[in-house]
């Protein structure tokens, strides 16, 4: 192998070397930073600006190494570090070689005649054909990239133990975190409750929420306070991809949202609205001593006799989708019937003491939880008394005489006819 063969070979094996070593020390440490600040992210929750500042960090120190390490060694290149590398693995070549490559391409002149140069070079080639066959560079770890490996083996088994397998994803292209309403959906959304009445909010994480390696407890449930602003508050129960949160009683609205890190869902809202009801409710008792009227809510009790026929009608602001009329003594709600005026309406025979409530369903499936109760009070039908008053001794009286009598007629309820 010529002198110039060997040269390139030499470089070449420099070039092998350096790419290696770069290798190794970038993909070690560069493992140990990015596997340690995804365990730092999975356990502390980075911010976003923070990662960003981390992974700008990572890239220029990156550059940096890779110019200093790899790119200006590998351009400059320079033959007489080549050959003195050779003079001490083969002493014999130092006074040869490189004073040989330095005659290479000059023609000869004042100092050095073409004669001497050609002999120069000749046995220069002979010096390099002699040489044994094994490489000049061969690529040994150094400590620094020994080092590099067993950190960014440590920091990657310490990921692999915590489960930090979705953070990976926000160390090295932490500018793509996707909208956390693609990633978890909040049920019910935006809804109605009942006024008084509790709500369950949950938080399911999607089909992309679980690839990216989220859990339900990396989620923070937050509420918005009446100063405005946003309020932590603990869920009631974390049950591996999914949430619950228990609202207890809402009279008012109650806007809430799902965080992780810095990014938030859209902000959804629960309001609290009336149960329905009837604005105008009555009782009207039909017995054999006339009509009665009691409004519902004022009148109390409802008072009938046994045997009355008793119709609850209603009229609400907002007409109901159905309604029924429960009495604690039957055992099944008497369904009422809507009217062409709006109003709904139905019937029950007076048979005993009695407790009854209405039941309305409005058109979105809202019921009332806790309906107001009215109650019922029957009266027996006792037969009518009548008392002679006078006369009371035995009395004879002639074809034309007078005789008054007087007497005294009684009933629990109402006479509405005397026969003598």
């Amino acid at each position: 192998m010529s002198l110039e063969a060997r040269a390139f070979a030499w470089r070449a094996q420099r070039r092998h070397t350096l790419l290696l070593e770069a290798s190794s020390r970038t993909l070690g440490w560069g493992l140990a930073f990015a596997g340690s600040l995804a365990a730092a992210d999975h356990l502390l929750s980075l911010p976003h600006s923070f990662r960003v500042i981390a992974w700008l960090a990572g890239v220029a120190a990156l550059g940096a190494y890779f110019w200093r390490g790899l790119i200006s060694p590998w351009l400059s290149g320079r033959y007489a570090e080549i050959f003195a590398d050779a003079a001490r693995r083969w002493p014999a070549t130092s006074p040869m070689l490189a004073p040989a490559w330095s005659l290479r391409d000059d023609p000869g002149g004042r100092d050095v005649s073409n004669q001497l140069r050609r002999e120069h070079l000749a046995r220069a080639d002979a010096l390099a054909a002699s040489l044994p066959e094994e490489p000049l560079y061969s690529w040994t770890p150094s400590r620094m990239a020994r080092a590099g490996v067993y950190a960014g083996g440590a920091a990657l088994a310490l990921c692999l133990a915590i489960g930090a397998r979705g953070s990976w994803t926000h160390i090295f292209v932490p500018w793509l975190d996707a909208p956390l309403d693609r990633l978890v959906m909040l049920l019910p959304g935006d809804a109605s409750v009942d006024w008084g009445a509790s709500a369950t909010v949950t938080a399911r994480l999607t089909r992309e929420g679980l690839a990216a390696g989220l859990r339900g407890a990396d989620l923070v449930l937050e509420t918005r306070g009446a100063d405005g602003s946003w309020h932590e508050a603990a869920w009631s129960r974390v049950d591996g991809g999914s949430v619950t949160f228990e609202t207890g009683g809402l009279t008012g609205t109650l806007d809430y949202r799902a965080r992780r890190r810095d990014l938030v869902t859209s902000s959804r809202r629960l309001s609290s609205v009336a149960p329905p009801r009837f604005e105008d409710a009555k009782a009207i008792v039909h017995g054999a001593r006339g009509t009665r009227t009691f409004i519902l809510g004022e009148d109390s009790p409802v008072r009938a006799r046994r045997g009355d026929w008793v119709t609850v009608r209603g009229r609400g602001a907002v007409a109901p989708a159905s309604a029924a009329l429960r009495l604690s003594s039957l055992p099944a709600p008497i369904f009422m019937r809507a009217a062409q005026d709006g109003s709904w309406s139905a019937g029950f025979l007076a048979q005993e003491d009695a407790m009854f409530s209405l039941l309305l369903v409005s058109a979105d499936a809202r019921r009332d939880s806790s309906p107001p109760s009215y109650s019922l009070s029957v009266l027996g039908d006792a037969k009518p008394v009548v008392e002679l008053l006078s006369p009371q001794v035995p009395l004879q009286a002639g074809p034309g005489d007078r005789v008054t009598i007087a007497y005294v007629a009684r009933d629990d309820g109402a006479l509405t006819r005397l026969e003598l």
